[in-house]
């Protein structure tokens, strides 16, 4: 019997799919990665929520636990343990670059999950990589990725390889990606919980039941006892839903009491739009599969019934779940015909309509929104400035900044976007228990970014004489102060 080397019998799984599945993921990855960078570079890059995540990181990292950007403990926040898995290259200096870098390299890797399941389904390499391009090509994975690090991005390639694991029978596996998929954000406990609904759907009764009840369970717990232990009130984004009630049940007894609000404020959301754009780019094929539906069609909805317009956008996180299960769809509407010629032609309606919206809706350099303003595709002297007035800061010292300065402020126990902590604003629950202004030394203000009534709180308050500041620069666009200096 010959024997083939397990070295020799790799390379010959490299077929020509499998090589053009991890170039165009080592391209997308590059193009992301690298403009990423630049938006960050040339201050590009927000407060909300990059600056908070990475804040987050640092702090955990270093025993501490309340984010001073965002007003509330880490995990008060949001549940996300899986940022302790990070702690480790926050203490060798790594930052905002690192998180965006990691969060590209973790959506990259997700056309390989797309890929199998596709191969696993169609038996065709080909089609299969259509699909994973697709995943990649989705104008929402790009523009997710271009809203710099979120948890639930970090979240989508796990719940993308847990799926796969059901269709393979590794429940180990299964069990493993999925709750990695959780420990980035609680929302994907939704996801995971409608895996089981489908699962228990398709007749494995005892695994569909097992996986809903412990994914419902951990998101109850969550919004019922994690973050209610670190914050009073509750969790602050359940307010986003009380325009349906008072909680997840007020929100039940309106859907069945009242049915109307829910039915109006889905049509406020414009629904129908929502998941033709979403289908879009895979040529409405996971509406062939009203199971694959139904793994992203719980976050989709919760998304739609917030009050918050961004919640109901395609083109930032938020889309980041919905897209996962429209991915799975695609692939299992895709392979749902038995006759292989209307299969081939499936597939080459999502290579048509992902190429065109990929262009007209994407964020790649490609795409008709490039230089659309969102990307800083220019480079200026003025960011020379600001990095040198960035320099300045000591690395302990306590600093309020303007918002596209907090981001390269982070890495510390106390940033604040002014005009906080002098005067509350998108502050912990409701802007409760401001912090003491006493406690700031420094002040890095971009005053374009600052409004009449900010402006005059500066210079009249914040500035006043008795307060101990020393200004350091004040010219048109900058002011930099220091109560160190005066020392």
């Amino acid at each position: 019997m010959k024997i083939i080397s397990p070295h020799r019998l790799n390379v010959r799984r490299l077929t020509a799919p499998v090589i053009l599945v991890i170039l165009i993921a080592i391209i997308f990855y590059g193009f992301f990665a690298y403009h990423l960078y630049l938006r960050h570079q040339r201050f590009g890059t927000f407060d909300y929520d990059l600056g908070i995540w990475d804040q987050s990181v640092w702090l955990i990292s270093r025993g501490h636990s309340f984010n001073t950007i965002r007003g509330l403990n880490v995990f008060g926040f949001h549940a996300t343990p899986a940022l302790w898995l990070l702690a480790p290259f926050s203490w060798l200096g790594a930052g905002p670059v690192f998180l965006n870098s990691l969060m590209v390299f973790s959506v990259a890797v997700g056309a390989w999950p797309v890929f199998r399941l596709g191969k696993h389904l169609l038996k065709n390499e080909w089609w299969s990589l259509v699909l994973a391009v697709a995943f990649l090509m989705h104008f929402s994975t790009q523009w997710m990725v271009q809203s710099t690090f979120h948890p639930e991005v970090m979240a989508v390639t796990p719940l993308l390889f847990a799926w796969l694991a059901t269709h393979q029978n590794r429940w180990g596996a299964f069990a493993g990606w999925a709750m990695l998929a959780i420990a980035w954000k609680e929302d994907a406990a939704v996801v995971v919980a409608m895996m089981g609904l489908v699962l228990l759907m398709r007749g494995d009764k005892e695994r569909g039941l097992t996986i809903f009840g412990a994914a419902t369970a951990w998101f109850a717990l969550v919004l019922w006892l994690v973050i209610p232990s670190q914050v009073s009130g509750g969790a602050f984004y359940l307010g986003h839903f009380g325009h349906l009630g008072d909680g997840p049940l007020g929100m039940l007894d309106t859907l069945l009491t009242n049915p109307t609000t829910i039915w109006r404020q889905l049509s406020k959301a414009q629904f129908f739009g929502y998941f033709r754009d979403l289908f879009a780019p895979f040529g409405f094929t996971p509406l062939l599969s009203p199971g694959g539906l139904l793994i992203g069609g719980a976050s989709s909805v919760l998304n739609l019934l917030a009050f918050p317009p961004y919640s109901w956008r395609l083109d930032n996180y938020y889309a980041a779940l919905p897209v996962v299960g429209a991915t799975l769809a695609a692939v299992e509407g895709v392979a749902r015909p038995s006759r292989e010629s209307t299969r081939a032609f499936l597939v080459g309606l999502v290579g048509v309509s992902m190429i065109a919206t990929s262009i007209t809706w994407g964020a790649a350099w490609y795409s008709d929104d490039f230089k659309s303003g969102r990307w800083p595709n220019h480079d200026s002297s003025i960011y020379d400035l600001q990095r040198r007035i960035i320099d300045q800061v000591p690395d302990d010292a306590a600093v309020s900044a303007s918002y596209l300065m907090v981001s390269h402020l982070s890495h510390r126990e106390k940033i604040y976007t002014f005009p906080n902590p002098w005067a509350p604003s998108n502050w912990g629950i409701g802007d409760e228990n401001p912090h003491s202004p006493d406690e700031v030394t420094w002040l890095v203000i971009d005053k374009g970014l600052t409004n009449p009534a900010h402006t005059l709180l500066l210079y009249e308050v914040v500035l006043a004489e008795d307060q101990g500041w020393t200004i350091l620069f004040d010219e048109e666009l900058f002011l930099v102060a220091s109560r160190e200096a005066s020392k």
